[in-house]
């Protein structure tokens, strides 16, 4: 009988899915892995890995204070088409959880697949 092997990386990225913080990210640019969720509660900013894989996707979690503006880098890549960092200012509660995933060449694709919108 052979084992299966499982991949750790397989395996953090079924966690990040399902709700697993890889890290939290509050006040300093942070770099982020391909395949993992992350909470940001300060301004960042969370800097997106470069992403080139139909497999990669990153997490964010805005956990952020009213009135804090928290930043996710787009590290050269578009984010929806767009050349600009995305942003999302805190309202006190808990904010939207947005997936960012591989769209092409240079290129991220983000949806909001919890809690309120942005």
């Amino acid at each position: 009988m052979t084992k299966a092997r499982i991949n750790a990386d397989d395996v953090d990225a079924l966690a990040a899915v399902n709700g697993k913080i890889t890290a939290t990210i509050a006040n300093s640019s942070t770099p982020m892995t391909a395949r993992r969720r992350y909470a940001i509660t300060g301004t960042g900013p969370a800097v997106l890995p470069t992403m080139s894989s139909v497999d990669d996707f990153v997490i964010v979690e805005y956990q952020t204070a009213g009135g804090v503006t928290s930043t996710v880098g787009r590290n050269g890549q578009t984010i929806d088409g767009s050349a600009t960092d995305d942003v999302y200012l805190g309202t006190g509660s808990q904010g939207p959880v947005i997936r960012y995933d591989y769209a092409g060449l240079g290129a991220v694709t983000s949806r909001m697949i919890e809690g309120i919108p942005a």
